[in-house]
């Protein structure tokens, strides 16, 4: 039998190595999980925003101070109209006055205000020809929970409270139609570190009349309550009404009316003059007790009391019959008559 060489040996044995290293390499990739690739990530393009802004929420009249709550910001494409020209920031447009009104959801543009720091035009300017402006004190100036401003228009109501029987404890009647508001101190802005009374700046609204009516808000003032209510825009095209449209607490509540008091008229006084001896006597008798001197001498003489100093502040012999009437008084009248003396 051959020998088998030592060298062959080797070989074999290396052979049988590599064979077992390469079944465990071929076994392991076998075995190996498959890795599942993540599909590539795909980053949209960034969108854009457009243009930012500043819009209306509500209607501002001409001559308004504009404050942060009356506007709100948002995103239009910058093809749309509005991306043009108009004012992209609150910040610049707060506290300015419009020039025009401007409606709710308008996009505001600077030609519509006022520069920064100009403050409104003169009163005189803003009054249309022919008008007064009359500033009184109103009841609840405000509309739908926001004050009424410059440009509205508002019929004036009055209402007197008092015992005259026409008046019916409480009257309210519409004083002036459509008439125009043309300045509100509620409206105006609050300036730092001055004080307005808080009445006053509540309740006054200057309105703009004929000279007549001037006269007849000053009068009304002093005689009733005065409160407003706002027209609606699409009546301000139709003629004012004249209707009668007073009510009386009486007639709201379909009572019947009280009829007037009887006035009672006091007896007439008269002064006569007794003489007895050389000394004389100043009597005052009733009307019933004259009557029967004169029955039975009808040879009189009137006795005249000296007249009562007039007082230069009793002007008017009516009462009103309101309930804070116009200082006044009644006149005194009485009527004399004599008798012969006894």
């Amino acid at each position: 039998m051959k020998r088998i060489s030592p060298a062959t040996v080797t070989f074999g044995l290396m052979a049988v190595v590599l064979g077992l290293v390469a079944a465990y390499i071929v076994k392991q990739a076998l075995n190996k999980p498959v890795v599942v690739q993540p599909p590539p990530v795909v980053v949209p393009a960034p969108v854009d925003p457009g243009v930012r802004v500043v819009f209306a929420k509500a209607n501002i009249t001409k001559n308004s101070r504009i404050l942060a709550g009356d506007l709100y910001t948002t995103f239009v494409p910058r093809t749309a109209k509005a991306a043009t020209g108009t004012v992209p920031d609150v910040s610049q447009i707060e506290g300015r006055i419009s020039k025009v009104t401007i409606k709710a959801g308008q996009a505001i543009r600077d030609e519509y205000l006022l520069g920064i720091g100009e403050g409104l035009p003169n009163l005189a300017e803003r009054l249309p020809p022919g008008m007064r402006a009359v500033t009184v004190s109103v009841q609840d100036p405000e509309a739908g929970g926001k004050r009424l401003a410059e440009g509205d228009h508002v019929d004036i109501s009055l209402t007197v409270e008092g015992t005259h029987p026409d008046l019916g404890e409480v009257t309210t009647r519409t004083l002036m139609r459509n008439v125009l508001v043309v300045d509100a101190i509620a409206s105006r802005p609050t300036i730092r570190g001055v004080r307005r009374s808080q009445d006053q700046m509540e309740s006054n609204l200057t309105f703009a009349v004929s000279p007549a009516d001037a006269n007849k808000l000053i009068v009304a003032q002093r005689t009733g309550t005065l409160k407003v209510n706002l027209v609606a825009a699409a009546d301000l095209q139709q003629p004012p009404l004249d209707a009668n449209d007073s009510i009386t607490r009486r007639q709201l509540l379909g009572l019947a009316d009280i009829p007037p008091p009887v006035q009672v008229v006091p007896p007439r006084k008269y002064t006569v003059e007794k003489w007895s001896g050389g000394s004389m006597r100043v009597l005052e008798m009733s009307g019933d007790r004259v009557r029967d001197v004169r029955d039975v001498n009808t040879n009189t003489k009137a006795v005249e009391p000296p007249p009562a100093a007039a007082d230069p502040f009793k002007t008017s012999s009516t009462h009103s019959g309101v309930k804070e009437p116009v200082r006044g008084a009644v006149q005194y009248e009485a009527d004399y008559a004599a008798v012969p003396a006894e």
